[in-house]
């Protein structure tokens, strides 16, 4: 279902709708090159582990790093720029064990980018 394409510090990841699980459900077969530009200094999202549903990505924090209280919320950049196609969604989590562990999660989780959110 994904493929991946290195340029630089731009990932294209192919993503093919046409797998068993849309058959029969109304959508039409599907091949969309999904463009992530990285302005950061960190890695491109990447998969943790093989047969990881997601990728992980990494906070960018030029002017360094951000000390919170606890309660306290704040809006952490990525440096990612995200060519979603219209209609589609991508979905932000918190890692489970950041989340057990440190308390750090995602508000409203799934955090949602859509579109019109570019």
């Amino acid at each position: 279902m994904h493929q991946k394409k290195l340029l630089r510090n731009i990932l294209k990841i192919k993503v093919n709708f046409s797998s068993t699980s849309f058959k029969g459900k109304g959508f039409p077969k599907l091949n969309y090159f999904m463009k992530i530009v990285n302005k950061s200094n960190n890695l491109l999202p990447e998969y943790a582990t093989k047969g990881s549903s997601g990728m992980d990505i990494r906070a960018w924090l030029p002017e360094g790093p951000i000390t919170m209280k606890p309660g306290e919320r704040a809006l952490i950049p990525t440096g990612l720029f995200i060519d979603l196609i219209r209609g589609f969604e991508l979905q932000i989590r918190p890692r489970s064990g950041l989340a057990l562990n440190y308390g750090i999660t995602v508000l409203n989780t799934p955090g949602t980018i859509d579109a019109i959110q570019n």
